[in-house]
């Protein structure tokens, strides 16, 4: 089997996105057979800026760590070398796919941004994730290895 190589897409990659990195590598450990790696970026992201504390905080609370992450943007070459490009919501599917990105590279977690929001927005937004990465990734993946 191949590896997959996933990229996830929010807006300012200091939320939703590094969320779903530590998630989907923690997750990853539970699935041996399946042989993965992952980054994040946003399409408006401000590169370098930290995660923010809340999102930092409710994936401590279930011990990942994203506390080194500085956020990345989205640029061509990223959008061409991951094999999988999982963004937030159809605004941004359709930013990408309107973009030339081919629709079988694209996936929609369809998770809403917590930013501005309270800790449980983003407790809220971290189970979303999780739950989504669980269903649309490994089930899909594990079923092919």
């Amino acid at each position: 089997m191949s590896k997959l190589r996933v990229l996830f897409i929010c807006t300012g990659n200091t939320c939703r996105s590094p969320m779903a990195e530590g998630i989907f590598n923690e997750m990853v450990k539970e699935f041996p057979e399946i042989e993965a790696e992952c980054a994040s970026a946003g399409v408006s992201a401000v590169k370098g800026q930290r995660v923010t504390p809340w999102a930092r905080q409710v994936c401590e609370e279930i011990g990942i760590d994203i506390s080194r992450h500085r956020a990345d943007c989205v640029t061509e070459e990223k959008l061409k070398s991951w094999d999988m490009l999982v963004v937030m919501t159809d605004d941004q599917y359709m930013l990408l796919s309107d973009g030339g990105i081919p629709q079988e590279k694209l996936l929609v977690l369809d998770v809403e941004d917590p930013y501005g929001g309270t800790i449980e927005d983003y407790r809220a937004c971290r189970d979303r994730i999780a739950q989504r990465i669980r269903e649309l990734l490994f089930s899909r993946e594990k079923e092919k290895a």
